[in-house]
Parts: C-alpha cells; structure tokens; sequence
C-alpha cells in the first residue's frame, strides 16, 4: 500500500489554498515556505521514490548523515499532519504513535505538574522532533505539546522504525548520536534551573531571543509575560521584578513586548551568573 506520505509530497495540483485555509498545498510551496528556516537546495525532487529526498532529511536533526539509501527508507514510513494554532498536539501521558518531526510552524513542548504549574521545556522549530524516547522504551509520553502558528508535521510511526533500526547499523549510529545530542540539552536545561537565578535565566532568554535577530539591539516577543515565565521556569510576577532588575542595572530598557539591550557585553557576563 502506498505511504500517505507518498501522497502527500507528490501532489502536484496547480492550486494553493490561502488564508486560514488549512488545505493540502503544493510541494513547491512547502519547500518556499519552509526556505527560510530549512533551506533545501532547488535541485530535490520531492519525489519520495527518489534519493535526493535524502537531503532534505539531512536538514533534520535527528536523521542527518543518513546515507541516500537508508534516507530513501525511511522515507517511506511516516505522514504528514497539520495543526491549527495553538491546538494541543498530543497530551502529557497519552501514547504517542511515533516521532513527530516538525516541518512547519513550531512546537511548544511542556511538562505540568499537578498543581497546574507549568515548564515550557522547548520550542520546536522546523527540523527539529519530539517523540524519540517513547519509541524505544513504549512509555506515554512525559511532555505535552501544542501548535505555534499553523504548523505540520512529519510522523514516522514508533513500530516501522523499531524495525528499520534493529535492521540497519547506519540508522542505529545516527539515532545515538541524536540521543546524545538530547542528553546534552537535558544537562543544560537542569543547569539552568538548577544553577541561575531567575533574572540571570531571564537575561539568557534575552540573549538567545536577539540570537535571532543579531544585528539589531532590540528584541521583541510575541508570547505574553506569563508564557515567557513558563520557559525559565518561573512565576509571571518573578518575571516581571526580573525585568525591573536587569533595567535597574542598567543592563536593558524594558518596553514590553519590546526590550532594548543597552550593554551587551554586561548582560552576557550577568547571564553567566
């Protein structure tokens, strides 16, 4: 039988749908809307049962260095979906059905405990997975998820690549080199919450926030004070005194949602504790 993915890249009608439509649209177009963030070289034919789908599954951070081969395998296993925003992708708890793969849009990955507190672990940006651990160890799922934007994934079901894996060396090496990628942030979420204040957690969000824009002092956010706390593991109010604090030093002007970065150099060396 043939793989809804298949379906779904080869589609070549001619007409894109707009708007809040969330109709299927063309490969063409997913590869423009997907360039600035996962630039895809021009030549790739979006042809699942061609090899140079392999490049584009080498902009994905869990599956890059597959060779064309094994790429062209794996290729064959998963679906696209699409999300509304800010609709929940899955629960914290539920089992998933496999690696969810974001080729559009973003995830919000969360955890809450049962008091209703919530930690925003990551946001997922295209190339970027979830799902990896709950494939191989059969568990739900420890974090929820939930749409930014319009968003699509890519989901590779749990049990076809169990089988790829115990059959394929190469497969298995890229997927602990993956998994060691995700310890690695793990370690360094548990740093931060662990080892910094919250105002130092606060001056590191600002920092990798005007990442994004590095040659502009400003950054401006879209999320709201209280989502913002969720990602430094905080309370709203201890979020906002963090940010009277750091303008107090000196180190910003604060004018939320937009903040100017007035010593750069000092903010970095506060962030570093």
């Amino acid at each position: 039988m043939e793989s809804p993915l298949n379906k779904r890249v080869e589609w070549e009608a001619a007409e894109l749908l707009t708007g809040d439509d969330l109709g299927l649209i063309s490969p063409k177009n997913l590869v423009h809307d997907l360039s600035g963030q996962l630039p895809l070289p021009e030549q790739i034919s979006y042809s699942l049962k061609s090899s140079s789908f392999g490049a584009f599954l080498d902009r994905i951070e869990s599956l890059a260095g597959l060779p064309p081969a094994e790429a062209d395998q794996l290729a064959q296993l998963g679906e696209f979906k699409r999300y509304t925003a800010g609709s929940l992708v899955f629960k914290q708890g539920e089992r998933i059905p496999g690696i969810f793969v974001v080729i559009r849009g973003s995830l919000k990955i969360t955890r809450s405990s049962g008091r209703g507190k919530v930690q925003v672990l990551a946001i997922l940006q295209p190339g970027t997975c979830v799902g990896e651990v709950q494939v191989f160890d059969g568990a739900a799922i420890a974090s929820g998820a939930e749409a930014q934007g319009n968003t699509e994934c890519w989901i590779i079901p749990a049990e076809a690549l169990r089988t790829l894996v115990q059959n394929n060396a190469v497969v298995r090496e890229v997927l602990i080199r993956h998994f060691a990628g995700k310890v690695r942030h793990l370690i360094a979420l548990v740093g931060a919450l662990g080892l910094h204040s919250v105002p130092e957690r606060v001056a590191q969000l600002l920092l990798n926030q005007m990442q994004q824009t590095p040659e502009d002092s400003q950054v401006q956010f879209r999320e709201t004070q209280e989502e913002l706390a969720q990602r430094v593991g905080a309370g709203r109010e201890a979020f906002s005194r963090s940010l009277r604090l750091l303008a107090d030093l000196g180190l910003i002007h604060s004018a939320f949602p937009l903040i100017r970065i007035l010593d750069l150099a000092k903010l970095q060396r506060y962030a570093q504790g």
